[in-house]
């Protein structure tokens, strides 16, 4: 590997345990071998071992924002070498060793109709190599217990060397680094709860997600795999797309020519940036849960460059049918905005309609899933006997990622009994909270003014122990 900043900070955290580092070295050897040769999946983006470097860099920035416990030994251990071996269920040939395939089905791996017929390396059809892309996942956990179990394949030695303690986990680790939820792996090492198994999944599926900017996907890779359309403007895009961390801010833009940006822009980004954010909701979120709280930065978004490339036609086409398809559903974006009174009966919406507004959030700009209220409550009946019956109850705002770095004041609206029932917040560092003693429930309704984006109403219903009548 040519840069290996990322990678040594990660193996000073094993360096104290001689069997951990010998065994990363041959699996690291073992992975530079399994990439060597013809690529099983033509045309798609680098894998191999400079994915891995980068891979490595984004996992030990990731690892050195984290606040509280550093990574143990063998939680870095495992963290390196599900970063080594990851992707090697791309370089599986299954026409060699079908019996990896069973182990896949048996993990959970789907092949459809694949019957995998051929005759090297380099000559699976392109539904075989789709098969093997959309399970490899599966493939390497299997690849992985497979030259455990078989002690067979380039894979063998070297899987010999992982602590049988660790097997399993690291099995896991690779198995749920894509496509599985990532929420339902295990939190803690098989056989040594006091690891953190999810925040190794956690911090390895984000490194991988992150490395996005670096190799080219040409138009032809779109179509050999056969990407639904908003898929394959998001591979395109990669090679014009950078992402560079500010702290524990992740600042993503994409560089695209002038005439694009006036044409394309908004819906690139859409399709990409907010793609992505999408995409990572969850994996950011519960990666907050172990101390590494990443947001992205408010200057995520389309940059011009002069110097750019025009898109291609193929990619122009793709993107001029999606904002058709964009102004198709408009109508029912108006619907929702509409103001009438009785929206639906004027529109005499159908159920598929409103199946249509719910599935695709088509939400008016006031409603946001991003930003919400929450609520503590703390029984104030031990203050004084007056208290009896009631409870102090504290609101406040959370967001996904910086989504609140938007937000400048919130408004609330009490119950109509209390004798000041308009309070405002602008205390954006602890959440624009307000302080109640109440004694009975309500739905307190709040609006946040933001900087950039139109205001969004919220509401919360306080309900308080043993449900007192409102």
């Amino acid at each position: 590997m040519q840069n290996k900043d990322g990678e040594n900070r990660l193996l000073k955290k094993v360096e104290d345990d001689h069997e951990l580092v010998g065994s990363l070295d041959q699996i690291r050897e073992a992975m530079k071998r399994i990439w060597v040769g013809d690529r099983i999946v033509h045309d798609f983006t680098d894998h191999g071992e400079k994915h891995c470097e980068r891979v490595a860099n984004y996992a030990s920035h990731l690892v050195d924002v984290k606040i509280g416990e550093p990574l143990s030994s063998e939680e870095a251990y495992l963290l390196l070498a599900g970063v080594y071996l990851h992707d090697i269920g791309m370089q599986c040939d299954l026409t060699k060793f079908p019996e990896i395939k069973d182990y896949a089905i048996r993990l959970g791996a789907e092949f459809d109709e694949a019957k995998f017929t051929a005759k090297t390396a380099s000559s699976y059809s392109k539904e075989e190599q789709n098969a093997i892309r959309k399970n490899h996942n599966y493939l390497t956990a299997a690849w992985i217990e497979y030259a455990k179990q078989e002690g067979k394949s380039l894979l063998s030695n070297s899987i010999q060397t992982v602590p049988v303690n660790l097997l399993e986990d690291l099995i896991d680790v690779c198995m749920y680094h894509a496509k599985l939820p990532i929420d339902q792996c295990p939190k803690e090492f098989k056989f040594n709860p006091q690891n953190q198994k999810q925040l190794v999944a956690l911090v390895l599926r984000f490194a991988d997600e992150l490395d996005i900017s670096s190799d080219r996907v040409y138009i032809d890779t779109v179509k050999n795999f056969s990407f639904d359309e908003g898929d394959s403007i998001y591979w395109y895009l990669h090679n014009m797309t950078s992402i560079n961390f500010i702290d524990t801010r992740i600042l993503m833009t994409i560089m695209l020519n002038p005439k694009d940006v006036d044409e394309f822009g908004s819906i690139v980004e859409k399709f990409v940036i907010n793609e992505f954010k999408d995409k990572n909701e969850l994996v950011l979120y519960l990666l907050r849960n172990y101390g590494i709280n990443l947001a992205y930065d408010i200057n995520c978004g389309i940059r011009e460059n002069r110097f750019s490339n025009r898109l291609p036609q193929d990619i122009v086409d793709m993107l001029k049918k999606k904002i058709s398809s964009e102004k198709q559903d408009s109508s029912l974006q108006k619907i929702v905005e509409s103001k009438s009174k009785s929206p639906f009966d004027k529109y005499k919406l159908d159920t598929k309609s409103f199946e249509k507004i719910m599935l695709e959030k088509i939400y008016p700009d006031y409603i946001s899933e991003r930003v919400y209220l929450v609520h503590s409550i703390e029984s104030a009946s031990s203050e004084t006997p007056q208290d009896k019956g009631r409870f102090f109850v504290k609101v406040w705002l959370e967001a996904y990622g910086n989504d609140v770095d938007d937000c400048v004041r919130v408004i609330y609206r009490l119950y109509d009994d209390f004798p000041t029932r308009v309070f405002a917040s602008e205390e954006r560092e602890e959440g624009f909270p307000i302080l109640l003693n109440v004694w009975g429930e309500f739905t307190i309704v709040a609006i946040v003014e933001r900087r950039s984006n139109p205001p969004l109403f919220l509401t919360r219903y306080l309900d308080l122990p043993g449900r007192p009548a409102g």
